[in-house]
């Protein structure tokens, strides 16, 4: 037990600090390049903090439980949105650009819908894996064209080239791995304590393959980074349904239930169109009231899941 509270211990600290070190290396790329740290956080950081999720999609394919995958990526999309940003928005008001109302949520909004639709008929294959890679990457250029570089991170003008690309490289290898560590640390401790496995799954395990996203974006915000929280869940949102859906469909047949289209890609396409309607209903701005109701919304999900699967 106590290496199990040790590896918790050790997985937060390690945790906290590769965020902070990831984001402070994405802030002075984009200074460097004068890239938006928006684009950065769409791309570079959205990338980066969803390896999980394609690691655990093409090791469920290859194992023979491909409906892991799908799963895996759609739990993700509703953490990013409903953790990541709720926790983010809590901690500061984002601001919500023009062009990210109009050109970067429509984006992650229409892949989301045409990723449901797809897999509405119960099945995903190499057909539907060419279509919604092709949607993916159109998605990410409609969603990341047109920002301009009008944010200069804070202290991250003292960071050379090289620095920034090595706190960018390090922070994100360290921040997977101590993910992985806090996951297992966790997981281990909760079912030593007696709480079921599937109570365990529908958790720790759920929101850990989610923690990157979710440390990324929470430590963007604590450094003023805002807009890089926001590009992480919009761009990583896209990955997930873009990559992880079409590397599903093309290495096999993924079936799909029921349950998992009618509850959790429900509830995937309804608050990605919530992140949409905040941000216009917000003036631009998704603020700690829309943080906090976004948490509340996640915890309530929890809450139905452990109801009906003990």
């Amino acid at each position: 037990m106590w290496l199990n509270i040790a590896a918790v211990v050790l997985g937060i600290v390690a945790l906290t600090w590769s965020a902070d070190r990831f984001v402070e290396g994405a802030s002075g790329v984009a200074l460097k390049f004068n890239i938006s740290p928006l684009v950065i956080g769409m791309t570079i950081v959205a990338i980066g903090t969803s390896a999980p999720e394609v690691l655990v999609s093409i090791m469920a394919v290859t194992t023979g439980a491909a409906d892991i995958a799908v799963g895996n990526a759609v739990g993700s999309n509703i953490a990013n949105i409903a953790l990541a940003l709720g926790i983010s928005a809590l901690i500061t008001s984002i601001p919500v650009a023009s062009k990210v109302k109009t050109r970067a949520l429509p984006a992650v909004l229409g892949i989301t819908v045409l990723g449901t639709a797809i897999a509405w008929d119960g099945l995903l294959n190499w057909v539907d894996g060419v279509i919604i890679l092709i949607a993916g990457v159109i998605a990410t250029w409609i969603a990341s064209a047109g920002h301009d570089a009008e944010e200069v991170p804070e202290g991250a003008d003292a960071l050379t080239l090289g620095r920034s690309l090595l706190w960018l490289a390090l922070g994100l290898g360290v921040l997977l791995l101590s993910a992985r560590l806090l996951v297992w640390g966790a997981s281990e401790l909760a079912i030593s304590l007696g709480v079921p496995e599937v109570l365990v799954g529908l958790t720790v395990v759920a929101i850990g393959t989610s923690l990157p996203e979710v440390a990324a974006s929470v430590a963007g915000a604590l450094k003023g980074q805002a807009q890089i929280a926001i590009g992480n869940v919009i761009g990583s949102n896209i990955f997930n349904i873009g990559g992880v859906f079409a590397v599903a469909g093309l290495l096999a047949e993924v079936p799909i239930a029921d349950t998992t289209l009618h509850r959790d890609f429900v509830l995937m396409v309804t608050l990605t169109a919530a992140m949409l309607a905040l941000a216009w209903i917000g003036r631009g701005r998704i603020g700690k009231l829309a943080g906090g109701s976004l948490i509340a919304v996640y915890l309530g999900y929890l809450a139905f899941l452990t109801g009906t699967n003990l």
